[in-house]
């Protein structure tokens, strides 16, 4: 009896599966037939959809975009933040006539957005918590180097020398765009003081380290032939057998190196806001959406298949209904 019972339960469950299978086979085949007696709307459509795409992108102005990496010097790096958000709320505001007195164009608006974020570099937040041993230490600590977000960097970021400009632009816009926006940032007025008296300071430094160069290879001339030495100001270095030469030497290491980094930060020290990326270009942004050619006329052959499937169920749903 258990046996009858298992051979109706399985056939019952082969005409089900045969019957879900002639359902999808049908439903398949109603589709092909309702694409064959449409096509000549779907046609239409793809046509009148190529029209309005190329109309579209006539008249339409593209959306271009660049990405420009700049240093900061002198410790301008605040500063250089809060002029790029003040140039971001008046291009949003279409201050012309505040656009227009910083060097870009009055009669239409060149920049859309304009955001700036950092460039994480161990090296910089190292040496801005050189003297603070317990800070780095914790900061190291609390920082997953694997997973550095925009938003872990951003506390820190007048730590860093090296930064990303990240523009949208109109179709006006060209490279001379992007030099504006350096010289805006070189002309805010704190941003210039601080180029003109950090660019002196370098040169200051290297003339001081430099004279108190020669001032300790005489020390070590005269150590070594047991002078004494003369001094032409108020230093006087006065050269005794049982000081420390070890010490002198390291201090000249030292100020070698010194000299050596200030004459490399003195090649970026022209301007305060520098330029990295000398062949910055500004560049068509091209997204999914862009080319309406191909947008347009599959939008519309889907849509009307969409409402044609809804329309469908609403039928089918509507005889199941009336059935009841």
């Amino acid at each position: 009896m258990k046996s009858n019972t298992d051979e109706v339960d399985l056939d019952s469950l082969f005409k089900g599966l045969k019957r879900v299978r002639n359902s999808i086979l049908l439903s398949f085949y109603n589709a092909i037939q309702f694409l064959i007696r449409s096509w000549y709307i779907i046609l239409i459509l793809f046509i009148v959809g190529v029209i309005l795409g190329y109309i579209s992108m006539k008249f339409s102005e593209p959306k271009q975009e660049a990405t420009v990496v700049i240093r900061t010097n002198f410790n301008s790096e605040e500063y250089t933040y809060n002029a790029i958000d003040i140039l971001a709320k008046k291009v949003k505001a279409k201050d012309t006539i505040f656009i227009e007195k910083n060097g870009f164009r009055g009669d239409t608006l060149e920049i859309k957005d304009i955001e700036i974020t950092p460039i994480f570099s161990f090296k910089d937040l190292a040496e801005e918590f050189q003297d603070d041993e317990r800070n780095i230490d914790a900061l190291l600590r609390n920082l997953n180097f694997q997973d550095i977000t925009e938003e872990k960097v951003e506390p820190f970021r007048s730590s860093f020398k090296y930064h990303t400009l990240f523009l949208t632009l109109s179709s006006v816009a060209n490279d001379t765009t992007i030099d504006n926006v350096i010289n805006y940032l070189n002309n805010q007025e704190i941003i210039k003081n601080l180029g003109e008296v950090g660019k002196k300071n370098i040169e200051d430094q290297i003339k001081v380290n430099a004279n108190t160069l020669k001032q300790i290879d005489s020390v070590i001339s005269t150590y070594s032939t047991s002078q004494s030495l003369p001094s032409p100001n108020s230093q006087i270095f006065v050269v005794d057998k049982n000081f420390n030469i070890s010490n002198i030497l390291e201090m000249k290491e030292n100020l070698q190196k010194a000299n050596k980094n200030l004459k490399e930060d003195l090649v970026f020290a022209d301007r305060t806001i520098i330029s990295i990326d000398s062949n910055a270009a500004v560049i068509e942004s091209k997204g999914i959406l862009s080319n309406k050619l191909l947008l347009y006329p599959f939008l519309f052959v889907f849509l009307f298949l969409f409402f044609a499937f809804c329309r469908h169920v609403y039928r089918y749903i509507k005889r199941i209904a009336a059935e009841q």
